[in-house]
């Protein structure tokens, strides 16, 4: 017995050692971080249509399709010969031998402006609240898109280190790998020879950066290869965060502390790092029209859910609704544009409620005064029922938070201070977003805004064929 117990301590002892630990990274309240990005990951692995290159030779042979379906093929038959650098230099011989700088004017536009904005939009909200973003890449790839990458980002050129071409025009892609060109540079390194492409040279490059005081605090490194990796084996960073979308590396998900393959996974766990220290609710409650649900109210639910362990989204003016121009989707169809996009996501721990329909300009109320009160002992009323549908106990005013974006100027604090906690969201990753453009968009110029959640689309496309038919 005694032998027993004794293997079972030293074998839980042993697993303890080497077991993968996840996301141990602790922060003090207002930590600031530094976060540094790959460069080649950040242009490309958070993107679905990423192919800088491909956005080049389709600016080389205007546009013409059957050339782009040959272009395709063609470049899935090298990539099933060559690796890496071959790979790039193989295309490069078939495809990029008279490469102008309209192309590459082209190409920049196009990642710049079409590609990277939620990456974008992330970085500036973490610089916004005082952490420092560096990028770190090792390719030539980033030639002159440099520039155009940091005030898109808005970081500062003196926290990018990658390598490009003073002028890419000159230069095919296959003379670019040989890095011996005078016109290659290697941005804010004065030596080429560490070039980070190179293995170890990152993190050699990082602690040179720590060294110098140019590097200061905890350190998250994100990327999606192995030079990356090499930085969070040799300790120079306190946390890696791999990713692969269209370059996934097993090896790289294997060595990884955390590993996302997707924008929202990435955003997801960046929140659980920065939000260790936030009070939790029980229950959040959001309100709106979600005429029809759009990015704005996608991104709200998901901060919402850093607030609280349940989120109740309770669409109003659905019960009994009256159609006009501002109410043209049904509770039910709401519903089911955001359901459909949450459940393809993966959100969990949320429901849905529907609210009565309440007119303010009805016989019921003698002004809009008397509406917004009967609105509100309304959506009070929702949500003090669906949290003891939930939690089953009576909720007190800590319980329960009522989350809203500053933008929204209904007076929110004074109406329900006495019921909830109240949360004030500065602004979505997105901006400000008009439903009302959206609706006109669609109903007058049949035109699906593609930037909107998975389920709205759908749901849109679905009923653009009904209407056709």
């Amino acid at each position: 017995m005694k032998i027993t117990l004794k293997l079972l301590l030293i074998c839980l002892l042993f697993t303890s050692c080497f077991a993968k630990k996840q996301n141990e990274l602790k922060i003090d309240k207002d930590e600031k971080l530094t976060l540094i990005f790959d460069f080649d990951a950040t242009m490309y692995n958070f993107n679905k249509d990423s192919a800088y290159f491909d956005q080049i030779y389709y600016s080389i042979v205007n546009g013409d399709e059957q050339k782009m379906k040959e272009y395709k093929i063609g470049t899935k038959e090298i990539a099933a010969k060559y690796k890496e650098h071959d790979f790039v230099k193989e295309l490069a011989n078939k495809y990029y031998k008279n490469i102008s700088q309209k192309d590459i004017d082209f190409a920049v536009d196009k990642v710049s402006k079409n590609q990277t904005p939620e990456l974008g939009n992330i970085i500036k909200k973490l610089k916004q609240d005082g952490h420092k973003v560096m990028i770190i890449g090792g390719s030539a790839f980033g030639c002159s898109i440099i520039p155009d990458f940091a005030k898109q980002f808005g970081i500062e050129k003196s926290d990018i280190y990658s390598g490009y071409f003073k002028d890419f025009s000159k230069q095919s892609l296959q003379t670019a790998f040989k890095f011996d060109t005078v016109n290659f540079e290697y941005v804010n390194c004065a030596n080429p020879d560490i070039h980070t492409i190179y293995s170890k040279k990152k993190s050699d490059l990082i602690k040179l950066l720590k060294k110098e005081g140019k590097i200061k605090g905890k350190i998250i490194h994100i990327g999606d290869g192995e030079s990356d990796l090499e930085v969070w084996q040799a300790k120079e960073a306190d946390l890696f965060i791999g990713f692969g979308v269209n370059r996934y590396s097993k090896k790289v998900e294997d060595g990884s502390e955390i590993y996302v393959k997707t924008m929202d996974g990435f955003k997801n766990e960046i929140d659980k790092i920065l939000n260790q220290h936030q009070k939790q609710h029980s229950l959040i409650i959001y309100p709106g029209r979600f005429q029809p649900f759009h990015q704005g109210h996608y991104d709200m639910i998901h901060e919402a859910q850093k607030h609280g362990k349940h989120v109740v989204i309770a669409i109003s003016q659905a019960k009994g609704m009256i159609k006009d121009d501002r109410n043209v989707f049904s509770g039910n169809e709401r519903e089911k544009m955001i359901s459909d996009t949450l459940e393809k996501d993966g959100f969990k721990n949320y429901s849905i409620i529907q609210l009565d329909y309440i007119g303010v300009d009805t016989k019921k109320h003698k002004n809009k005064e008397d509406g917004l009160k009967d609105w509100d002992n309304n959506l009070i009323k929702a949500t003090k029922s669906e949290y003891r549908k939930i939690f089953k106990t009576e909720p007190t005013k800590e319980d329960i938070a009522f989350i809203y974006y500053n933008r929204d100027k209904a007076n929110y604090e004074k109406r329900f201070e006495k019921d909830f906690d109240i949360i004030e969201v500065q602004s979505s990753f997105h901006g400000d977003i008009s439903a009302t453009k959206i609706r006109k968009e669609f109903f007058e110029e049949c035109r699906i805004d593609q930037k909107l959640p998975s389920g709205t689309k759908d749901f849109l496309k679905h009923k653009s064929q009904k209407i056709q038919h």
